[in-house]
């Protein structure tokens, strides 16, 4: 049915519904109707028997049938003198053993009227036996009828309500044709908005003014076109700041290798040359090496972390022996606990490693690294400080310092930062910097292998 327009399949369950409705109501009808009609066939009956009580002057036998005003037929029986009087139509339509049990049924009676029921063949007879007085002498009235009325009654009212259900449904196709129109028409506009998407056009905003589960998937869309043209601007930023960055270094080494071709030396004298060729071409590296950790992280990102007990202590003194030697007349303060997460061991490192780099480059003269537990939501947590001496960083580059592509204050290409970021993300942490009375300060925090008791 999914293959179906839509006005079909909305028809379709309305029919079904509709149709288990009727099923349902017809299975009720007999069982709801059928007592009230049991009790006017009595009424039928008391009625007509009051109209023969009336009508003395017939005389006894006369068998009249007297039809009631609905067309059904009650018939009257006399017994006098333990013999039945009646039309040879209704004695020969009863069977002798009805007539024998209604005898004894009549002669034991003690009330004035009783009503009775009977099967007869394949009809159910309802029949009340009155006492009566004619002349000074006692006789026995029985008035009877069948449920021949009531199973025409149940059978025409069901014949209705199939008549009623076909012509519900039939009425209600050009209504079930205009909801799926009034349902699909804002998916279809979603459907086009997200084609435009696939070819690349996210400029327009799709504007979907509703408040139901379709105005839900319209703000979806738009948060996804609008994350599409950050994603897109992000692109653009990338492409301008590589260019830009691998220009520079490129430039230099080729302007400086076609000066030693021609003889001359612009640094001074050729191992001064070739050794700034040398330092240009370790920031080629590094920058290629950053592009390329970070298109590793933006993968991994969409697979399962594999991962283990790690010592950030552990990695933290020996990420800062490597490094201590940039600037050896830095002093350094390290105080972190014995404290392990779950993470993977090289990530983590390269974390460490850019933070500390930066740290490096913009400190006076101390950094410092400390650590500690924490319990956030009921789970333990690690948290690390790292911070220096350096100029406070400008409250504007707060909220974009872990941005892509961002240079700082030196002039340095911003991926280190963006590196760090990516990698507490993937482990579920969190990163923040603030500016302190002491200096800009980092802060990183992942969660703890160690268990809440």
């Amino acid at each position: 049915m999914k293959n179906k327009p839509l006005a079909v399949q909305i028809w379709l369950v309305f029919s079904g519904v509709m149709t288990i409705i009727l099923c349902i109501v017809i299975l009720l009808i007999p069982l709801l109707v059928r007592p009230f009609l049991v009790q006017d066939t009595y009424t039928r009956i008391s009625e007509a028997q009051t109209l023969i009580s009336n009508r003395q002057d017939s005389g006894p036998g006369s068998g009249k049938p007297f039809r009631t005003k609905d067309n059904g037929v009650v018939h009257h029986l006399l017994l006098v003198n333990g013999e039945w009087i009646a039309p040879p139509s209704s004695l020969t339509r009863l069977p002798t053993e009805f007539l024998a049990t209604a005898q004894g049924q009549a002669l034991l009676q003690t009330e004035e009227a009783k009503q009775y029921k009977t099967e007869v063949g394949q009809q159910t007879l309802y029949y009340i036996i009155r006492v009566q007085q004619m002349e000074g002498q006692d006789f026995f009235l029985l008035s009877y009828a069948s449920d021949t009325y009531q199973q025409e009654f149940i059978s025409s009212l069901i014949r209705q309500l199939f008549s009623m259900t076909a012509l519900i449904l039939l009425a209600s196709f050009p209504f079930c044709y205009w909801l799926s129109k009034y349902l699909s028409r804002p998916l279809v506009q979603i459907e086009q908005h997200v084609q435009r998407l696939a070819e690349r056009d996210w400029n327009k905003p799709l504007l979907l003014d509703r408040k139901d589960e379709i105005g839900r998937l319209a703000k979806s869309v738009e948060r996804m076109r609008r994350r599409l043209v950050k994603q897109d601007e992000t692109q653009r930023t990338l492409l301008q700041n590589v260019s830009h960055e691998l220009k520079t270094p490129v430039m230099v080494i080729r302007s400086y290798a076609q000066a030693i071709q021609d003889g001359i030396y612009p640094s001074g004298d050729l191992s001064q040359t070739v050794e700034v060729i040398e330092k240009e071409s370790e920031r080629l590296e590094r920058q290629i090496q950053q592009l390329l950790y970070l298109t590793k992280l933006d993968y991994l990102a969409t697979q399962e972390l594999t991962t283990r007990s790690v010592c950030i202590a552990d990695i933290t003194h020996d990420t800062v022996q490597r490094l201590r030697w940039r600037r050896p007349e830095l002093e350094w303060e390290i105080n972190i606990p014995d404290i392990r997460v779950e993470g993977d061991e090289e990530q983590l490192r390269t974390a460490l490693e850019n933070i500390l780099d930066n740290q490096i480059r913009y400190a006076r003269q101390k950094i410092w690294v400390s650590g500690g537990e924490t319990e956030e939501n009921g789970a333990h947590a690690l948290q690390l400080r790292l911070g220096n001496d350096g100029p406070p960083i400008p409250p504007e580059s707060i909220q974009t310092v872990f941005e892509p592509y961002r240079k700082g204050t030196s002039g340095q290409f911003g991926l280190g930062l963006a590196i760090v970021k990516r990698i507490v993300d993937l482990h579920h942490g969190k990163i923040g910097i603030k500016n302190e009375e002491m200096g800009p300060v980092f802060t990183m925090q992942f969660p703890s292998d160690k268990k809440t008791r």
